[in-house]
C-alpha cells in the first residue's frame, strides 16, 4: 500500500509540472507549485524504488516460507502416511492382543475352575493326611505303651521268678531244717534212752563194760552217720533247687531270646525225600552241633550247573559276616561230614535276609570235555 500511495504522488507531482513548465500557471505561485511538483517527481520515484526493493525482499522471503511451508507441508503428508501405516499394524496389533486376551481369560477361566477343584482336592487330602497323622502319632503312643509294658512284664516275670525261687528255697530249707532237728532230737532222745539202759545194764552187769561201750562207740558213729546222710540230703535237695533256678533262669533267657527274633535251636525244612532237602537239613544240624550254630531251613535250589543252593535264615542278634565266615571256615569239615564234593560259596543276600550255600555232589564238567561227549554221541546216532 505504500509503494502505491508513493507512486501516485510521484505521478500527481509529475502532472502538475508540465501543466505549469506548459504555461497554465503564469503567476510565481503557480510557477513555485510546479517547481514543488518538479522537485517532488524525484523523490517519488525514490520511494517507489525503495518501496519496490522492500517488497521484493518481502515477496522472496514469503516464497522462502511458502517453499519451506511446502517442505514442511510434504513431510507432514510423510508421516502421516507412516502414522497411518503404524497405525494399521497396531490396530493389527490390536485385534491380535484381543484374541489372545480372549483365549487368556478362557485359560484364566478354565485354570481358576481347576484352582477351586484342585483346592477341594487339596482339602481332603489334608484332612486324609490329619487323619492318618492322628491315627499314627496314637499308634506310636500304643506302641510305646506296649513297649514299656513288656519291659515291664519283663523285668516283673524276672523279678517274680527270683522271688519264688527263694521263696521255695527258704520254705524247702526251713522245712528240711525243721525235719532235721526232729530227726536230731529224735536220734539224741533214743540215743539217750539207749545211754541210760546201758548204764543201767553197765550198773548191773560190771564185767560188761567193755563190750557196752563198743555198743556206745557203735551207736555215736552211728548217730554221726546219721547227720552226715542228712547234711548230704540238705545239700543234695539246695543242689536241685539251685538246678531248677538255673533251668528257669535259663528258661527266661530263651523266651528273651525268642522275643528278640533269635533261634534258639535249628529249624528244619519239609522236603519229602529229596535228597537235596535231607542234604538242606543235614547242614543245619551239624552247624548246630559244631558250632552251637541255629538256622532255619527257608529252601534250595538246583541250578543247571549242577550247584545247589540252600537258603538259611538266622538270628537277628547274630552279624550276618560272622555267621558267613564261621561257616566258610567250617565248609571242608561240612563237606567231608556230609559226603559232598565241595562247598563253593557262602554268602548273604542283598535283597532279603537269608544266607545262601552253595555247594557240589561232584567236579563240574568243562565245556572243553563236553564238546567231545557230544560229537561221539551224533557220530554213533
Amino acid at each position: 500500500m505504500k509503494a502505491i500511495h508513493g507512486l501516485g504522488l510521484g505521478v500527481f507531482g509529475f502532472c502538475t509540472g508540465l501543466a505549469f513548465a506548459s504555461g497554465g500557471f503564469t503567476n510565481d505561485t503557480a510557477k513555485l507549485i510546479s517547481m514543488l511538483g518538479i522537485g517532488a517527481l524525484p523523490a517519488s520515484f525514490i520511494t517507489y524504488l525503495v518501496a519496490d526493493t522492500k517488497s521484493q525482499r518481502l515477496l522472496t522471503h514469503a516464497e522462502s516460507k511458502n517453499e519451506q511451508a511446502g517442505q514442511t507441508l510434504h513431510k507432514i503428508i510423510r508421516d502421516f502416511e507412516r502414522s497411518k501405516s503404524r497405525l494399521a499394524t497396531v490396530t493389527s496389533q490390536l485385534e491380535s492382543l484381543k484374541d489372545e486376551l480372549k483365549e487368556a481369560r478362557n485359560t484364566i477361566n478354565s485354570l481358576g475352575h481347576n484352582k477351586l477343584e484342585s483346592t477341594a482336592l487339596i482339602a481332603q487330602l489334608q484332612a486324609k493326611l490329619n487323619q492318618l497323622s492322628t491315627q499314627t502319632q496314637k499308634d506310636t503312643q500304643r506302641i510305646e505303651y506296649l513297649e514299656s509294658e513288656t519291659e515291664q512284664w519283663e523285668l516283673n516275670f524276672k523279678t517274680q521268678v527270683e522271688a519264688e525261687a527263694n521263696k521255695r528255697f527258704q520254705l524247702a530249707k526251713s522245712q528240711e531244717l525243721e525235719k532235721i532237728y526232729h530227726e536230731h532230737d529224735s536220734i539224741t532222745s533214743e540215743a539217750m534212752q539207749l545211754f541210760r539202759r546201758l548204764q543201767n545194764w553197765g550198773e548191773k552187769v560190771h564185767h560188761g563194760h567193755q563190750s557196752k561201750a563198743e555198743i556206745i562207740k557203735s551207736l555215736a558213729s552211728s548217730y554221726n552217720e546219721n547227720l552226715d546222710e542228712v547234711g548230704e540230703a540238705i545239700t543234695s535237695e539246695r543242689q536241685n533247687y539251685i538246678e531248677q533256678i538255673e533251668l528257669l533262669n535259663e528258661r527266661v533267657g530263651q523266651l528273651q531270646q525268642q522275643l528278640q527274633g533269635d533261634l534258639l535251636e535249628p529249624v528244619y525244612g519239609e522236603f519229602g525225600f529229596d535228597i537235596n532237602g535231607k542234604i538242606a537239613n543235614e547242614i543245619a544240624r551239624t552247624l548246630f552241633s559244631d558250632l552251637r550254630l541255629a538256622l532255619s531251613v527257608k529252601g534250595f535250589q538246583v541250578k543247571p550247573d549242577g550247584v545247589v543252593d540252600i537258603g538259611y535264615g538266622y538270628s537277628r542278634s547274630v552279624h550276618t559276616l560272622a555267621i558267613v565266615e564261621a561257616i566258610s571256615k567250617h565248609s571242608e569239615t561240612l563237606a567231608k561230614k556230609l559226603g559232598l564234593f565241595k562247598i563253593t560259596s557262602v554268602r548273604k543276600l542283598e535283597i532279603t535276609d537269608c544266607i545262601v550255600v552253595s555247594y557240589r555232589m561232584g567236579p563240574a564238567i568243562k565245556t572243553d570235555e563236553i564238546n567231545p561227549l557230544l560229537s561221539l554221541s551224533t557220530k554213533y546216532n
